[in-house]
């Protein structure tokens, strides 16, 4: 995690490309075939900022997250009636690459980011099962799936004392 203005302009390139052109090109295919059928249903996938909170040294993801967000509210508008049903899915925080990779930039900070991650994170055989049955279960057009609610935040704060968790350790 760094500033915005010390990332690398092929990083920059790399993460708007696949956040945003990524995106954008895979709903307009995808899209453009459910119509041509009658029917579909499409997933936007969110992250830290889509709602519109900062977070010091994820300005580039998470102004990514925030264009899928914003997609995602005018797929809701743009296909209702269509036969094409849009949701979106918040993992929440999830044990992949981008957490563990926070190890190597930041090792000064990594035990207090640690203790962060244990509480919050979960891991992606966790997560997945979840949010796969909430899709297939799901018939709302314009549906938020989301795993780390604010209740579940809270609730895993206080239990933090009682229940300790290492979600990084080695396998």
């Amino acid at each position: 995690i760094k500033p915005f203005w010390e990332l690398e302009v092929g990083l920059i390139d790399s993460v708007v490309r696949t956040n945003i052109l990524g995106q954008m090109y895979g709903v307009k295919v995808a899209v453009s075939g459910m119509l041509k059928q009658g029917f579909g249903a499409l997933y936007i996938m969110e992250g830290k900022g889509a709602k519109g909170d900062v977070l010091p040294g994820m300005t580039l993801y998470s102004t990514t997250k925030r264009a899928g967000n914003y997609l995602f509210q005018a797929l809701v508008k743009e296909l209702d009636d269509s036969g094409v049903l849009v949701g979106s899915i918040s993992p929440g925080m999830v044990v992949t690459d981008l957490l563990t990779i926070q190890k190597e930039a930041n090792p000064e900070d990594w035990e207090q980011t640690k203790r962060i991650f244990n509480i919050l994170a979960d891991r992606v055989e966790t997560v997945v099962p979840w949010i796969a049955d909430r899709i297939l279960g799901n018939q709302e057009h314009g549906a938020q799936i989301r795993w780390l609610t604010r209740t579940k935040v809270i609730w895993r704060f206080i239990s933090a004392a009682w229940t300790k968790r290492d979600l990084f350790e080695e396998a």
